[in-house]
């Protein structure tokens, strides 16, 4: 695991996104003591560190307050697309979130071009749009990546 920050904070994960996830991906969501920020290549590329199939371009573990923002953005169901429709977009994250809680992961990756997240994990591997989302990813990303 990567060292640095550690916190407990919990965020209460609303009813769609608990169902969404499931129960071990809501609870890692909500406990997360450490969150890992990855930028990444958004086109898969062989060579160097890699973050569920996409090369790392940079890496590094978000402040608390950055990590109670980003826990707050995901467990909330307003900020999910919930429904049967399928987004016509090639997949290319630029950013990848790994969440720790007791010795367990949950990935995170964000699509900005389309507004998607892919969640993965043990048994779970799961794509949603965050349309409603998006003024707060956006904003997020830009509190996240601020130069102090």
């Amino acid at each position: 695991m990567y060292s640095g920050y550690a916190y407990a904070q919990h965020i209460p994960i609303q009813p769609k996104v608990k169902q969404f996830l499931g129960t071990n991906a809501s609870a890692i969501l909500a406990e997360a003591t450490s969150i890992e920020v990855f930028l990444l290549e958004p086109l898969p590329s062989a060579g160097g560190e890699q973050f569920n199939g996409f090369k790392v371009l940079k890496r590094s573990l978000l402040t608390p307050e950055n990590s109670i923002a980003i826990k707050k953005i995901l467990g909330t169901d307003a900020h999910y697309g919930f429904d049967n429709l399928m987004k016509n977009c090639i997949f290319t994250p630029s950013l990848g979130l790994r969440f720790h809680h007791n010795g367990q992961t949950l990935d995170v990756l964000i699509n900005t071009d389309c507004n998607v997240w892919r969640f993965v994990g043990n048994q779970l591997n799961k794509t949603e749009d965050f349309d409603p989302a998006q003024k707060q990813v956006k904003d997020f990303l830009q509190m996240a990546f601020a130069k102090p």
